[in-house]
Protein backbone atom coordinates (compact mmCIF):
# COMPACT_ATOMS: atom_id res chain seq x y z
CA UNK A 1 0.00 0.00 0.00
CA UNK A 2 1.33 3.50 -0.83
CA UNK A 3 0.55 6.37 1.57
CA UNK A 4 1.75 9.81 2.00
CA UNK A 5 0.61 12.83 4.29
CA UNK A 6 -1.90 14.67 2.68
CA UNK A 7 -3.56 18.61 3.68
CA UNK A 8 -7.41 19.51 4.18
CA UNK A 9 -8.04 23.35 2.30
CA UNK A 10 -11.39 25.18 3.25
CA UNK A 11 -11.47 27.42 -0.01
CA UNK A 12 -14.87 29.56 0.38
CA UNK A 13 -17.64 26.82 0.30
CA UNK A 14 -15.67 23.87 -0.69
CA UNK A 15 -13.33 21.92 0.97
CA UNK A 16 -10.29 20.20 -0.89
CA UNK A 17 -8.06 17.66 -0.02
CA UNK A 18 -4.66 17.21 -1.12
CA UNK A 19 -2.83 14.06 -2.42
CA UNK A 20 0.79 13.88 -2.60
CA UNK A 21 2.40 13.72 -5.86
CA UNK A 22 4.43 10.15 -4.83
CA UNK A 23 0.70 9.06 -4.50
CA UNK A 24 -1.04 10.13 -7.10
CA UNK A 25 1.58 9.51 -9.57
CA UNK A 26 1.16 5.94 -8.51
CA UNK A 27 0.01 3.62 -11.69
CA UNK A 28 -2.73 1.74 -9.74
CA UNK A 29 -4.13 5.57 -8.08
CA UNK A 30 -7.71 5.27 -9.43
CA UNK A 31 -8.44 9.14 -10.21
CA UNK A 32 -7.86 11.36 -13.38
CA UNK A 33 -7.27 15.14 -12.80
CA UNK A 34 -10.68 16.68 -13.32
CA UNK A 35 -12.35 13.31 -12.66
CA UNK A 36 -15.82 13.55 -10.79
CA UNK A 37 -16.55 11.44 -7.20
CA UNK A 38 -18.96 10.82 -5.01
CA UNK A 39 -17.87 11.92 -1.15
CA UNK A 40 -19.28 10.00 1.48
CA UNK A 41 -18.61 8.98 5.35
CA UNK A 42 -19.46 5.58 6.01
CA UNK A 43 -18.84 4.10 9.53
CA UNK A 44 -16.26 7.09 10.96
CA UNK A 45 -13.94 7.16 7.72
CA UNK A 46 -14.19 8.81 4.27
CA UNK A 47 -14.87 7.69 0.82
CA UNK A 48 -14.31 8.83 -2.59
CA UNK A 49 -15.56 6.68 -5.25
CA UNK A 50 -14.88 8.04 -9.07
CA UNK A 51 -18.53 8.58 -10.42
CA UNK A 52 -17.90 6.25 -13.63
CA UNK A 53 -17.20 3.59 -11.48
CA UNK A 54 -20.02 4.16 -8.88
CA UNK A 55 -22.89 3.86 -12.05
CA UNK A 56 -20.77 0.60 -13.39
CA UNK A 57 -20.62 -1.01 -9.99
CA UNK A 58 -24.55 -0.30 -9.72
CA UNK A 59 -25.63 -1.53 -12.77
CA UNK A 60 -23.71 -4.93 -12.40
CA UNK A 61 -25.57 -5.20 -9.03
CA UNK A 62 -29.01 -4.42 -11.11
CA UNK A 63 -28.01 -6.90 -13.61
CA UNK A 64 -27.65 -9.91 -11.21
CA UNK A 65 -31.26 -9.22 -9.90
Amino acid sequence: MLEGVGRIYRSGRSTIIRVPFEVAKDSVFPFRQGEEVTVQIVDGELRVVAVLKRQVEVAEILSKQ
